[in-house]
């Protein structure tokens, strides 16, 4: 068994939206006030903090008078960033990813309900959110788990539902493949292939300078700024689905054709400078 995400796209109406963004502003908080605990923690007792004892601080914080309003948001979904906060310090201290830093409202946001979250036909129930309308345009396979809500920098809602399923073998190619990623090419095979870049972010880079102009010249907090930024995080958005479609369908290429894949360790990134 193992577990696999379903991703689909989210049509929350006006009211739906403005429940979602208390959701996802309160799990900020507790997820920057986490984080402002363990470092205090740490500085005055020279150890850290584990996930049970944050939690139990969270609930001692809510119950106070300054910080009532937390009772808003679901519980589950603020002590599942709590989860994500000890995850983050995990992959840290394990040298997967850097120290974990304060999360911004500019960014993309994301909230994880673990359980009482719902089905029925193409809508999806959010616990203090309501029933929200959802594209299925494939159906979830296995045991759904756990649902994840994230609204993107350029306004869209998606829905990640992640279900445990039976390990299936699937059939693959024969044989072994190397692959020699390139500067002139995105990628050259063994068998002589080459495979060109994409240029997604080249083609698109005269639109997103003249967008990026537009938004400087606006003047910060109107509403005329808010038009032009969300022009250029739809065109951003656009480029990044396109190089992500570009590098999955690769990939999966390669993976149903050969039986073994084999890279190169070489530092492109230093090549390229």
């Amino acid at each position: 068994m193992f577990r696999r995400a379903f991703k689909y796209r989210l049509y929350p109406n006006v009211e739906q939206q403005q429940a979602l963004a208390l959701q996802f502003g309160h799990a900020r908080f507790v997820y920057n006030w986490g984080l402002a605990t363990r470092k205090l923690h740490y500085r005055e007792h020279g150890k850290g903090l584990g996930f049970y004892a944050l939690k139990r601080l969270l609930t001692q914080l809510k119950r106070t008078s300054e910080f009532r309003w937390l009772y808003e948001a679901d519980s589950q979904v603020l002590q599942a960033k709590l989860e994500d906060l000890d995850r983050a310090y995990v992959n840290f201290f394990e040298k997967r990813s850097g120290y974990p830093r304060f999360k911004s409202r500019k960014a993309e946001q994301s909230i994880r309900y673990p359980q009482r979250f719902k089905f029925d036909g193409n809508r999806i129930y959010l616990p203090k959110v309501g029933w929200v309308k959802a594209v299925f345009h494939r159906p979830l396979e296995g045991t759904p788990k756990n649902v994840t809500v994230s609204k993107t920098k350029s306004g869209n809602y998606f829905v990640s539902v992640q279900c445990e399923v039976e390990g299936v073998t699937r059939p693959h190619g024969e044989g072994v493949v190397g692959v020699d990623l390139g500067l002139k090419h995105f990628a050259v095979l063994s068998t002589g292939e080459k495979i060109d870049h994409p240029q997604y972010l080249r083609r698109a880079e005269r639109r997103l300078k003249r967008l990026q102009r537009q938004l400087a010249r606006k003047a910060k907090g109107s509403a005329n700024r808010e038009k032009a930024r969300l022009r250029l995080a739809r065109r951003a958005e656009r480029v990044a689905n396109q190089r992500k479609d570009f590098l999955d369908k690769l990939s999966y290429r390669l993976a149903s054709e050969y039986h073994t894949v084999r890279l190169e360790n070489l530092n492109v990134c230093g090549m390229l400078r």
